[in-house]
């Protein structure tokens, strides 16, 4: 209690997702680019979950991203980052930087395509599927980042490194892990 949550999200099937999982409004959702918040205060804590950062498009989009981020928060406010790492990937790749994989769910089937460009650490993703009779197409242009990058990036903007994990569960981050959770604490 005492915790005021709001979300961003460009898309608003995703906003209505939000108001559907949150019926008593605990969670003001608005409809913004998060590289680019049009935040009307500081925030305690700010929250980029589940590889919000990869999403992004380049690593200048992460770093206004970072940028953005870090200027919500107010004087000790926290900037907590969950990302898969770049070795998530790198697992899945033949020796041409390919992937392939097929997902068998629910009587259903897909069939992923990846490509990893290394000079940019970007990662393409194509997603082909039957689902429940019907042929669906997701695809994904994803920008791999290093917990070691996000740390080197929102340190310009005053905050320092408070913990880092590979999961929500606590777990050591070690080389190889296949996602981090990082908390930084503006100073």
């Amino acid at each position: 209690s005492g915790f005021r949550g709001e979300g961003v999200d460009t898309r608003g099937d995703m906003l209505n997702l939000l108001k559907a999982k949150d019926p008593d409004g605990l969670v003001r959702g608005w409809q913004s680019d998060i590289a680019e918040p049009q935040a009307p205060e500081g925030y305690d804590a700010v929250l980029l979950a589940y590889n919000v950062l990869s999403m992004m498009p380049s690593r200048q989009a992460q770093v206004l991203c970072l940028t953005r981020a870090s200027g919500l928060l107010t004087p000790g406010g926290v900037l907590i980052v969950e990302n898969a790492t770049p070795h998530s990937v790198f697992a899945q790749l033949n020796e041409r930087n390919q992937s392939l994989g097929v997902q068998f769910r629910d009587g259903n089937v897909g069939l992923n395509l990846g490509r990893y460009f290394p000079d940019e650490e970007r990662f393409l993703v194509r997603f082909l599927a039957f689902e429940d009779g019907t042929f669906v197409q997701r695809s994904g242009d994803l920008t791999l980042i290093h917990p070691e990058t996000v740390r080197e990036l929102v340190a310009a903007h005053g905050l320092s490194q408070v913990s880092l994990y590979s999961d929500w569960d606590g777990s050591a981050y070690r080389p190889g892990s296949q996602g981090f959770v990082a908390t930084f604490r503006r100073t």
